[in-house]
């Protein structure tokens, strides 16, 4: 196991989980009526840009596979580069895709490891097309991050965030009632800057 990740355990139905298997180190345990299945993340991925680092899982857009979906909560986990690393900004690959909502805004949720909310940040829903997926930059305030932390975007479904066909093990999917899973099918499209 990688230094320094931590290790997720996550029950499923057998005939419903797909993933890559070059991606994970995995482990199953038969258990009755259900298998347990450790995923081990990879790293965060880091470009930087003079004092500026992208960190990211997700293998950007790419016109043949790249699709989008909705969900009432979305959510990646990241690791910082370093200590005093601040959130500078948030860039999401999306689509304004329900238009009928009464919601005129979406919220972006810092958090840490283990989903509790450190600081919350509203955007309004039109600065995304409602046509056409793109990429959207969301300048935060400076706030510092902890060494591990989580982006999480909750828009009632108003939204609908790119995902591509890798999958790094880090993202993962809620629901207004709290319940959150692993998403198998691959990573957000959902990058942080931070400096």
């Amino acid at each position: 196991m990688a230094k320094g990740l931590k290790k997720l355990t996550f029950n499923f139905k057998a005939e419903n989980i797909l993933l890559d298997g070059d991606t994970f180190e995995l482990k199953e345990v038969q258990r009755t009526k259900h298998h347990s299945l450790e995923i081990v993340p990879t790293p965060t991925k880091i470009k930087r840009y003079g004092e500026i680092s992208v960190l990211f899982h997700d293998e950007g857009v790419k016109e043949d596979s790249t699709k989008c979906r909705s969900a009432e909560k979305h959510y990646v986990r990241f690791e910082s580069p370093k200590q005093d690393v601040f959130l500078q900004s948030v860039k999401i690959y999306g689509l304004y895709s329900d238009q009928k909502t009464n919601k005129s805004d979406f919220r972006i949720l810092l958090c840490d490891d283990e989903l509790n909310v450190i600081s919350d940040f509203s955007f309004p829903l039109r600065w995304f097309d409602s046509e056409q997926p793109d990429w959207v930059t969301l300048g935060i305030p400076p706030t510092k991050l902890p060494s591990k932390f989580v982006i999480g975007l909750t828009s009632d479904k108003a939204l609908s965030v790119g995902v591509d066909s890798k999958n790094s093990g880090n993202s993962f999917w809620g629901s207004s009632d709290g319940d959150i899973q692993y998403y198998s099918e691959g990573d957000w499209l959902i990058q942080v800057l931070v400096k």
